[in-house]
């Protein structure tokens, strides 16, 4: 049963990077569910996208919201932070921004993710860690632990064990979760 079908568009410059991609998901029936149209404006000397603005769309065609995405690479080209600012589409107000910084282990997986939202105010909404442990040969982490706090207080701490096969497919997923 189909629940939903995306279509994308990318444009490409010269060097072959994508400066424009627009994107439009339809229901079933083909009913307008949302439209994006991410450009990218800034790239590093490797090619990687710094800069991003993406506009998405109401089923009126108009702007619901704006996000403004700055990203910065480690040595290795990981993405080592990636800072979204949403906008509200209509009065171009400052909503709240979104961080996220990684770091990697020797191999180049990632060993820990930070996720911090911050209101337009400066206080922080919401903040997460994850831990990442226990890589398998096709890159799979088998094990994640993840604690949240919303307005200071612990709301969740999870652990997740993975399990893939040979192909490194996951056959088996087991959450524990404290709130």
């Amino acid at each position: 049963k189909v629940q939903k079908r995306d279509f994308q568009q990318r444009e490409f410059d010269v060097k072959g990077r994508v400066v424009r991609e627009k994107s439009l998901t339809v229901g079933p029936k083909g009913e307008f569910i949302s439209r994006r149209e991410t450009v990218n404006s800034k790239f590093d000397a490797q090619g990687r996208a710094q800069q991003t603005k993406t506009a998405v769309y109401g089923s009126d065609g108009k702007v619901v919201e704006t996000l403004v995405a700055q990203n910065s690479y480690d040595a290795a080209g990981n993405l080592q932070m990636s800072k979204t600012e949403r906008y509200d589409g209509a009065s171009g107000r400052l909503l709240d921004t979104n961080i996220v910084s990684r770091t990697y282990d020797a191999l180049g997986n990632v060993s820990r993710q930070r996720s911090t939202q911050i209101h337009a105010n400066g206080k922080v909404i919401s903040e997460s860690v994850t831990d990442f442990k226990d890589y398998d040969l096709n890159g799979n982490a088998r094990q994640t632990n993840t604690t949240t706090l919303r307005n200071g207080l612990l709301t969740t701490s999870e652990r997740t064990i993975t399990k893939v096969d040979s192909l490194g497919r996951s056959v088996a997923e087991k959450t524990l979760e404290k709130d």
